[in-house]
């Protein structure tokens, strides 16, 4: 199964920062302060295409004037006019290109020129008008990115660049700008029948002949913008609402009976969500990926269908309790909520799948490993800068497990919930978790965060043949 949780964006009417590329030009970078951001989009199922307008506003944040904004949009999304906060047309220019670091990514790169360069620290608004088909991106080999306008099932989400974002088409550039945080009211309108899914607050369902526009608007800073529109069921339970397909009643019932379970036990092991109203769990077919938000998860149909995936939303309802590091950070976070999920498994689930779980982690690090020298010679540390985050859900993963052996439940629980208690308003990261888990444990964690996220000395002691256990009596 391939999970992504991926980078995203934020609100309509929102705050960007501009900074300097060059002389010639300035890089979008996203900003963690809030504006609003606004979305009216309508789907045509017939011609397969989405249409609408966004309206956001951008903020020159460096020490000098700037007056170009750079976009990035999906490759077959073309911009039909771009204006500013008074309805006055700015000029622009599009051009469909490859990502400077991964050609096979191709993307609308907008560049709108603003009638005047903004002074450092000045606000312009954007309204930004634009339509036309989605076709995923299955060919760059982010598998899960199947997106389509399609009457069985439509996303629009950031992965795909459904609506336009600031920023260069390069992945480095994209690393560059961290997670943003949104708020946003969108207005998705969609024929009868059809009924659109978001883990926001559902403000209005408006009804015109054939055609219903529904109004959404977040709960709270959301570092994505999920829509998922299908001819969905729903139902609520405690605060907790999923959207499920058809014929997947039955199943989202019990889904929802363990999300529910799920984040008590979290609350138990790491205390109170500083936030923990509304609550959505959207099924989305198989093979498209599940995905965290701070107010809702997109979880594929098997977790739905077959009770043994039921792991897979542990893992996602997990990540409330994670932190999300700066550009650059290895997201070892994936990694905690790997291992997370499978401890949940067993409490809730009654089964004994710990072991068997590290054994298999370790078999596929030293398999896989062993092929990519690259892979050996890169600490986990520097798997952002290095693009490799994918390994922190396997090489995470074992960290955290044989941290749990070394100190017990008790005080891993009491690291991981301080943590997120005393970082969660900012300055998240992977040095400040090191600081605080090795003040928070009690014990000399040094040697243990050497191997494992500064060096890669546990590649070498798994091929000495030790076992978890074996590794835990390394650091106690």
């Amino acid at each position: 199964m391939q999970r992504r949780c991926a980078w995203c964006v934020r609100r309509f009417r929102r705050a960007f920062t501009l900074r300097p590329r060059s002389r010639a030009g300035t890089v979008a970078r996203r900003s963690r302060r809030s504006g609003t951001t606004s979305l009216s989009l309508s789907l045509d199922y017939a011609e397969q295409t989405v249409a609408g307008v966004v309206r956001l506003t951008v903020r020159n944040v460096t020490d000098e004037p700037v007056a170009e904004v750079p976009l990035l949009l999906y490759r077959l999304l073309a911009v039909s006019r771009i204006s500013d906060g008074a309805d006055r047309p700015l000029r622009f220019e599009q051009r469909v290109v490859g990502f400077a670091d991964a050609p096979r990514l191709q993307v609308n790169h907008v560049r709108v020129t603003l009638d005047r360069a903004l002074a450092p620290g000045e606000d312009a608004a954007l309204e930004i008008a634009y339509g036309g088909w989605l076709a995923g991106y299955v060919e760059t080999g982010m598998l899960y990115v199947k997106d389509r306008v399609a009457e069985e099932f439509t996303i629009l989400r950031p992965d795909a660049f459904a609506y336009p974002v600031p920023g260069y088409p390069s992945w480095a550039s994209v690393r560059a700008t961290g997670l943003p945080t949104y708020d946003y009211e969108a207005r998705i309108t969609v024929p009868a029948g059809q009924v659109v899914a978001n883990g926001g607050s559902q403000v209005a369902r408006i009804e015109h002949d054939d055609r219903v526009t529904w109004v959404y608007r977040n709960i709270r800073p959301a570092w994505r913008m999920d829509f998922a529109v299908a001819p969905y069921g729903v139902l609520e339970k405690a605060g907790l609402r999923a959207y499920y397909l058809p014929g997947d009643s039955a199943g989202a019932a019990a889904l929802l009976e363990k999300a529910g379970r799920a984040r008590a036990l979290y609350t138990e092991w790491f205390g109170p969500l500083e936030h923990a109203g509304e609550f959505a769990v959207i099924e989305v077919p198989d093979g498209f990926g599940s995905q965290a938000d701070v107010t809702s998860i997109l979880q594929t149909a098997p977790a739905f269908r077959d009770p043994a995936r039921h792991d897979e939303l542990y893992h996602e309802v997990a990540h409330l309790w994670h932190l999300f590091g700066g550009p650059g950070e290895p997201r070892w976070e994936e990694g905690l909520a790997v291992f997370l999920q499978t401890l949940t498994q067993d409490a809730l689930d009654g089964t004994a799948h710990r072991d068997s779980a590290m054994a298999a982690h370790i078999d596929w690090a030293l398999r896989w490993f062993a092929e990519r020298p690259e892979w050996a010679a890169t600490p986990m540390a520097q798997y952002g800068a290095a693009g490799l985050t994918g390994l922190s859900y396997r090489v995470g993963a074992m960290m955290f497990d044989v941290l749990h052996r070394v100190v017990g439940k008790e005080r891993f629980n009491r690291i991981v919930g301080g943590y997120y208690r005393a970082y969660r308003s900012g300055g998240a990261s992977t040095d400040a978790f090191v600081h605080y888990a090795s003040r928070a444990a009690g014990h000399d964690l040094a040697p243990l965060f050497d191997d494992w996220l500064f060096t890669t000395r546990w590649y070498d002691l798994l091929r000495a043949g030790l076992t978890a256990d074996a590794l835990a009596d390394r650091y106690r």
